[in-house]
């Protein structure tokens, strides 16, 4: 008990007599901890930036000759978790096409296709919808110089096939080269070999383990894979963005570890603390340690609320990894630990001395 009301009394006399610099060291520290909260949301988001669109990544292949209705209840299926869950969605027939490939207008194929970042892409028009049965086409800019238009495609007709199809819009490039139309259509007047799905990364991964259990089992359905995205490390951009991310880790570190010290030198030097007669190392090592924690957690744990609040801005304006905040609760578990490690080693550091962290009666 005598620890606990010396380490208070301490404290009260450290805010009393140096008020302006105890503000230095909370706003110090709350600050580092927004920003090492700030740089993993940042690292978050342009991990899944590199890999996302593969991560949560579903490929199917179907039995040969499988029926129109068949085909929409997979497609039921895949969309039941939510069409704000699907990012992208393609069923094609050949497994093989090229991607900016040596098409003449004779070869170019059909993809029924949903993808929402195609909306972001387009030049002109407009995308069609998950619902849209409609003959529409929506052709990519090398689409259009391989057709060999000119000027705007925009309702003019293209022929696939036997069918004529209107085309509503164009963008400025896709995965798939080919005629993009509206997936319910092409199901419904194409033959559908494969499906491929990506959800979005808010989708767990033991979620999309259920979806993929519960496809295998329809007879429908040759085989239903979950691919793997390549390595981010790979990329030489996202390693940049990494390195640069662990030196500001760095920084926001160093920049507590050295409030903590200050803290603890700044106790000794103000209130003259003298080595207590007959005290025992368990004592000293209570006091300063109880001293250190109680500005640091509750630094830490006022940088976790702020960052917490401004949470849904950085996610709308797409800064931060904004989906679970189980990531950022993983963070500031870690670097409370990594305090407490911090303080303890201070602790024992300062036991080598004869000061004690105690005010002179």
């Amino acid at each position: 008990m005598k620890s606990v009301i010396a380490a208070y009394r301490n404290i009260k006399a450290l805010i009393r007599h140096h008020c302006f610099l105890f503000t230095v060291i909370i706003l110090s520290v709350v600050l580092s901890s927004v920003g090492i909260f700030f740089y993993s949301g940042y690292f978050l988001y342009s991990y899944y930036d590199t890999v996302g669109m593969d991560r949560n990544h579903l490929s199917i292949q179907l039995q040969d000759g499988t029926q129109p209705e068949a085909v929409s209840e997979i497609i039921q299926e895949l969309t039941s978790t939510g069409l704000d869950q699907v990012r992208k969605l393609t069923a094609y027939d050949n497994p093989n096409m090229q991607k900016n490939g040596a098409y003449t207008e004779q070869s170019i194929p059909a993809v029924g296709v949903y993808d929402k970042e195609y909306e972001k892409r387009l030049l002109l028009g407009r995308f069609f919808t998950i619902q849209e049965d409609a003959p529409y086409a929506v052709l990519s800019e090398f689409m259009t110089d391989v057709l060999g238009f000119h000027q705007s495609p925009i309702g003019s007709s293209v022929r696939i096939g036997e069918d004529e199809f209107k085309v509503i819009g164009m963008i400025s490039h896709s995965d798939e080269n080919g005629y993009l139309i509206p997936i319910q259509y092409y199901i419904n007047h194409f033959p559908t070999a494969s499906i491929e799905v990506t959800y979005g990364s808010e989708l767990s991964r033991s979620q999309l383990k259920a979806i993929r259990t519960s496809l295998s089992q329809n007879v429908n359905i040759l085989s239903c894979k979950i691919t793997s995205p390549p390595s981010p490390f790979l990329s030489s951009d996202f390693m940049l963005s990494f390195l640069q991310i662990i030196l500001i880790f760095c920084a926001a570190f160093i920049n507590i570890i050295s409030m903590l010290y200050f803290w603890n030198r700044l106790s000794r030097q103000t209130y003259q603390i003298y080595s207590i007669c007959g005290s025992s190392p368990g004592q000293k090592f209570s006091i300063i340690l109880m001293q250190t924690l109680a500005l640091m957690v509750p630094s830490v744990a006022a940088g976790f609320l702020l960052f917490t609040m401004l949470l849904p801005t950085f996610g709308r304006l797409n800064l931060v990894y904004a989906a679970h905040i189980e990531n950022y609760l993983l963070i500031g578990a870690i670097l409370m630990i990594i305090v407490f490690c911090a303080s303890i080693l201070l602790a024992v550091r300062n036991l080598k001395e004869r000061e004690i962290y105690i005010i002179k009666e």
